[in-house]
């Protein structure tokens, strides 16, 4: 990355290159905090100073994301840093990107992600909304058969570090094949192979009720994937309003 950087910056009519990050960087953040609600950070600013920057969604790659936006705009396009902070405090978030409903003891989140690495980001984001014995259970829904193939092992590593229980759908493709090893029912083998507790159902609601009847209080229940996996989160919905004592 640094060779690359330095060639950049050297390139004759080259692009203006702008670094941000917790190391060496031009925009330099610093004590950064993390809550179930929001993130925040000290960043400093070549030329601007300090400035205390909050996200309000959770997670250490929503902070950054928000962050590269605001070097963007205020840096390299030269526009008010101010005005996009307190743009960025008001931003609520986008759909399904860690969408957050508590229901009665638990929390309900909802992810698309489905890279290993997003999906790594947001459970761990995901488990600033347990309490201290609070576990994390996820429904996961892969996504196209020759990424689960090529990504079944990261996927499944970052299952199990971050969940106490995943069940796993069937891979969400609208084009091409099956391939070897490339069904949710493979993902869950490889989660119990690891160590953790992996199973797989064909039918959303079956998982649905397997996340609301396993629930304690204090959990949070993820349903993640891009593809139809939130319609588990609607029968997650009503599994879980059965058990909130009526007024």
């Amino acid at each position: 990355m640094n060779t690359l950087l330095q060639r950049l910056r050297t390139l004759p009519g080259g692009p203006h290159v702008v670094t941000y990050g917790t190391g060496h960087a031009d925009v330099q953040i610093v004590d950064v905090q993390e809550t179930e609600s929001y993130s925040r950070a000290l960043v400093r600013f070549p030329e601007l100073g300090e400035m205390v920057v909050r996200v309000p969604v959770p997670g250490r790659h929503m902070l950054l994301n928000g962050i590269a936006a605001l070097t963007a705009r205020s840096v390299v396009l030269d526009h008010d840093l101010g005005e996009a902070i307190a743009a960025l405090r008001a931003f609520r978030g986008v759909h399904r990107r860690l969408t957050r409903r508590p229901l009665g003891d638990v929390t309900v989140i909802d992810s698309f992600a489905h890279h290993p690495r997003e999906v790594g980001a947001d459970l761990k984001a995901a488990r600033l909304s347990t309490t201290p014995s609070g576990r994390v259970l996820v429904c996961f829904e892969p996504t196209g058969h020759l990424r689960l193939h090529e990504f079944i092992s990261d996927l499944a590593d970052a299952l199990v570090d971050h969940t106490a229980q995943v069940i796993v759908l069937p891979t969400h493709s609208h084009h091409g094949q099956p391939v070897e090893a490339s069904d949710g029912s493979h993902l869950a083998d490889v989660i119990t192979a690891l160590g953790g507790w992996g199973r797989h159902t064909d039918d959303p609601e079956t998982a649905a009720r397997h996340l609301a009847d396993a629930a304690r209080p204090g959990d949070v229940l993820v349903t993640m994937g891009c593809g139809d996996v939130n319609r588990v989160g609607d029968h997650l919905t009503r599994f879980l309003d059965d058990r909130i004592p009526s007024a």
